[in-house]
């Protein structure tokens, strides 16, 4: 093995080792030895692996060959190169039963010549155990860099550490590529560093954000060449990102968004940056939605646990559709928006990827303040307006979860037609309409509206400041131009009309019980389990009629999660192989159902004999 130093900039040191193996040494130091000149080499950047020692061992080497297995196995950082070739550091406290010779002796069985450092600490100088790197006489954590082959970041981050202080919500850009220089490379501490404790429920889980959501110096790029360009680093990180980084999240960086969170497929409509690569399938089927980036990074990369997306109409439940993850859209409001940049602020929800139905729920449970039941249903309802899948074998899955939900829940589920019943019992304010008829722009009206007016400021300060207008892409221009149209009063109708259908789906759809707990859940339907190719040019946009099962949760600011069943093969007209296409599940419940909607999902798969954990890469099950 060799490693030398490629770059050192801002306090950053990128350390690359044989292959594809590359380190950021991070800054501050977390210890500073004892400085003998005859154990340090003056700027030599050196491995280091420390270890606890137990007071008592009867088997040293045993004990060793045991940790060194325990860190390969748990942490995805530490290398066996570090204990191969590099220094040990001891730390102990209080008086050791094994003499220092012994401890030596074993090192020696098992590695032969190596230099070994010994460190009793104060509680304050106490380390966890794990790789580290030596610079000179000081020891620093390492940070594994991983390649953005995906293409899903924007941008990667990491801690900001300037002059001895430390903001704990202040990141910069990490100014690393992958060895190659051809992607994104993103930081990743080691695992050992961060287990979770009562207080840091969160800790050393790496979590990437959406780039519409503000993290302090960063820029946000809202998928615009032209809004990085007039913007900055954002001064202060977004509310929600403040309580994940205060729980002990490790932020990764931000992933791509479609422009202004709209919908621009590829190849034809996104045009400022190049959408990521979807993993699953053929690796040429789009990753949809504007959350897209969110999406793959985590059905693409093991190294990130979680990602944060939004959601407007879809913009956090069709990545997770597409790239066959667990997929929350939260509660309208149930955690604060401030530093994110709005679609329209009515209807936008944050959104959440993991995995796990387990770690999904520990997300949410985190996320909303522990606040919320996770009681269970007492209805099924499913909507003929909208059921069956026009796919035979995404209805008969579907149709196996519904069972599944019955057998747990113990009911059965109830047809219901929207139409119907709105036709029977309708709204006073609604007259001889039907409820589509009724909801034709109630969405559209205040969605376009907001979309286009959020962005005043941003558009006449560009052209003054520059001398020429904003460029965006047709397909968003097109969607301000339809915004630009619409008026306040509008607006306000669209709102209004929004209210009164929340107010009569809570009357008589998703009711609540006696304490005010959601006693239905509403299965969806969400996307065809058909191959969508990256290649394959697209139409011109339309606009989304709001009587549509996508716009139900977004209209009625519902939770609603999607979830990963099983996958339909195809044969792949790029690999010229049978290929899986993920099929989900989706349903939604009353405001503030969020956890039960995971609760019902887990207990459902579990019955159906079906994995709640998903893998990485090409396929989301085995």
């Amino acid at each position: 093995m060799s490693y030398d130093s490629i770059y050192k900039m801002k306090l950053n040191t990128v350390v690359r080792f044989t292959g594809d193996l590359a380190y950021h040494i991070k800054e501050p130091a977390v210890l500073i030895l004892p400085d003998h000149p005859e154990n340090y080499a003056h700027g030599r950047v050196e491995p280091f692996v420390l270890i606890n020692l137990p007071l008592s061992c009867h088997n040293l080497v045993t004990f060793l060959r045991g940790k060194l297995d325990e860190f390969e196995i748990t942490d995805d950082v530490y290398h066996p190169n570090f204990s191969e070739t590099g220094r040990f550091l001891f730390q102990y406290r209080g008086d050791l039963t094994s003499s220092l010779d012994d401890i030596e002796s074993a090192v020696l069985e098992i590695f032969h010549d190596r230099h070994i450092i010994y460190h009793c600490p104060t509680a304050a100088e106490y380390l966890p155990e794990g790789p580290y790197f030596l610079v000179g006489n000081s020891l620093h954590q390492a940070w594994r860099l991983y390649p953005d082959v995906l293409r899903a970041f924007v941008v990667a981050s990491i801690p900001t550490f300037n002059l001895g202080e430390r903001n704990q919500y202040d990141y910069e850009p990490l100014m690393a590529t992958s060895p190659h220089g051809d992607e994104l490379a993103v930081a990743a501490p080691s695992r050992l560093y961060t287990p979770p404790t009562d207080n840091l429920p969160l800790n050393g889980k790496r979590i990437s954000i959406k780039d519409n959501i503000h993290l302090a110096g960063i820029k946000t790029s809202m998928g615009n060449q032209a809004y990085v360009d007039y913007y900055g680093p954002q001064p202060e990180t977004a509310e929600y990102i403040k309580l994940l980084i205060d729980k002990g999240a490790i932020i990764l960086g931000k992933t791509k968004i479609n422009a202004f969170a709209g919908s621009e497929k590829p190849p034809n409509q996104a045009i400022d940056y190049f959408p990521p690569w979807n993993p699953r399938s053929d690796g040429y089927q789009r990753p949809a939605g504007s959350s897209a980036g969110a999406g793959v990074s985590v059905a693409g990369y093991n190294w990130c646990d979680f990602a944060i997306g939004t959601d407007t109409t879809g913009s956090g439940r069709e990545p997770a559709r597409a790239t066959g993850v667990q997929g929350l859209r939260l509660s309208h409001r149930i955690v604060s928006s401030g530093g994110l940049v709005p679609s329209s602020e009515e209807f936008d929800s944050w959104s959440l990827f993991t995995r796990s139905l387990d770690d999904m729920y520990h997300l949410a449970d985190i996320t909303t303040g522990r606040k919320l039941k996770a009681n269970l249903p007492k209805k099924i309802l499913y909507p003929t307006d909208w059921f069956p899948y026009e796919i035979p074998e995404q209805q008969k899955m579907n149709e196996r979860i519904l069972a599944a939900m019955e057998s747990v829940l113990d009911i059965k589920h109830t047809k219901i037609c929207l139409a119907d019943m709105w036709r029977k019992s309708p709204p006073k304010e609604a007259g001889n309409k039907t409820i589509a008829e009724f909801l034709e722009n109630s969405g559209f009206w205040p969605m376009y509206y907001d979309n286009y007016h959020t962005f005043d400021e941003f558009r006449g300060g560009y052209e003054k400041r520059f001398g020429k207008p904003v460029y965006v892409s047709p397909s968003q221009q097109w969607k301000w131009d339809l915004g630009s149209r619409v008026t306040l009063e509008e607006r306000a109708q669209g709102l209004s009309e929004c209210q009164v259908y929340k107010k009569w789906i809570e009357q008589f759809v998703l009711t609540m019980d006696s304490e005010r707990n959601s006693d239905a859940v509403i299965l969806l339907p969400l996307g065809n389990a058909k191959p969508e190719y990256r290649d394959v040019e697209s139409g011109p946009p339309r606009v989304v009629k709001s009587f549509e099962p996508k716009y139900f949760g977004s209209i009625l600011g519902l939770p609603q999660i999607v979830t990963p069943i099983g996958q339909l093969a195809y044969v792949s007209r790029i690999t010229k192989r049978s290929e899986h296409i993920p099929v989900i599940a989706t349903i939604a419940g009353a405001q503030g159902s969020d956890l039960s909607l995971v609760t019902v999902m887990q207990k459902a798969l579990d019955r159906a004999g079906l994995p709640t954990t998903v893998q990485t890469g090409r396929n989301s099950f085995l």
